[in-house]
């Protein structure tokens, strides 16, 4: 149901046996309900549409995203979730996607570092736990138009 990549620092592949893992992100979709507990405001600008007919809204999920504390200064967690978005942009140019929906703790790290990522905090507090749930929007201009 999900796919989980994994970042290798590029000079390790001359030695098998001495790869190194820097960092890790699994990917899924996921269709979020916006139906209850969401302001009018906030569903226009999540669906684009003030009253949209369907509540369902499908959308890609970073299951998780984490950096190997043994390489921790060989990545950012910003260069982490910029991969995270480039193969998500491979995915909706092909089958298309409104959304990217991130789940973290309520943990002020972790909710500035999907703010400024430009993800918007959805109203409401996941249903299993203490979850917050982000979405950031993709725009039809955001597809990789390179390779």
């Amino acid at each position: 149901m999900a796919r989980t990549y994994f970042v290798i620092e590029d000079k390790t592949f001359d030695h098998i046996s001495e790869i190194k893992i820097l960092g890790y992100f699994t990917l899924s979709q996921k269709t979020l309900n916006i139906d209850k507990g969401i302001s009018k405001t906030k569903i226009k600008k999540l669906t684009g549409f003030s009253n949209p007919r369907e509540k369902n809204i499908p959308v890609f999920l970073i299951g998780q995203l984490g950096k190997n504390d043994k390489f921790r200064s060989k990545i950012s967690g910003d260069e982490l979730i910029e991969k995270a978005h480039f193969k998500i942009k491979e995915g909706q140019e092909k089958i298309a996607g409104r959304g990217i929906l991130v789940e973290c703790k309520n943990i002020p790290y972790l909710r500035n570092f999907y703010e400024k990522h430009n993800y918007i905090f959805i109203d409401k507090e996941y249903k299993k736990g203490d979850l917050l749930q982000y979405l950031k929007i993709l725009n039809p201009e955001d597809i990789i138009e390179k390779r």
